[in-house]
C-alpha cells in the first residue's frame, strides 16, 4: 500500500503534466527559464524563500481560511506545524493566510487550520464545536460565486 502510494504521489508531481511542472510555469504558461528549486526545504526557516512563497500562493490564491477571499499578495505565510515545533519550511507545511485570520483566529483564538492533499483546507474552533471547509480546491471563484469575506 505504501508503496502504491508513493507512486500516485510520483506520478502526480513528476512529468510535464505534473504539480512541479505547473508551479514552474510563468503565469502567462511559457517555461520559466530559471534552475528548478526545491519545494521542501526540509528544515524551520525564519523566513520563507520567495521560490516557495511563489509556490504557496499559486496553490492558493487567496486566504487559505474556509471562506475568506483576502487575495494571497496580502497574506502571510504560515506554518501549519509551527517552527517552534520543528515544522518544516515545506508546501505541504505553509498557506497563506490574511492579517485576521493568522494573527486573531489562529494565534490569538486558537482555530486550527488542517490542510488536505487536494488543497483544500479545514477550520476546527479550540473547543471542536465549529468546523469550517473550504469547497473544491482553491481557485479563482466564477463570477457570482464570490465566497465571503472576512471579518478583517
Amino acid at each position: 500500500m505504501r508503496q502504491a502510494l508513493a507512486g500516485l504521489a510520483a506520478d502526480a508531481l513528476s512529468g510535464p503534466d505534473g504539480l512541479a511542472a505547473r508551479l514552474r510555469a510563468a503565469l502567462d504558461g511559457s517555461l520559466l527559464t530559471t534552475v528548478s528549486l526545491p519545494l521542501d526545504v526540509g528544515t524551520a526557516t525564519q523566513t520563507i524563500p520567495a521560490h516557495l512563497r511563489r509556490a504557496v500562493t499559486t496553490r492558493h490564491p487567496h486566504c487559505a481560511f474556509p471562506g475568506c477571499d483576502q487575495p494571497a499578495s496580502v497574506c502571510d505565510i504560515h506554518h501549519l506545524t509551527p517552527r517552534a515545533h520543528g515544522g518544516p519550511a515545506s508546501l505541504a507545511n505553509l498557506v497563506p493566510l490574511c492579517g485576521f485570520h493568522h494573527s486573531t483566529a489562529i494565534h490569538r483564538w486558537g482555530w486550527h487550520l488542517t490542510l488536505h492533499p487536494d488543497g483544500t483546507t479545514t477550520a476546527t474552533s479550540p473547543d471542536h464545536t465549529r468546523t469550517l471547509h473550504s469547497h473544491g480546491p482553491p481557485s479563482h471563484s466564477p463570477p457570482g460565486h464570490d465566497p465571503p469575506s472576512c471579518a478583517a
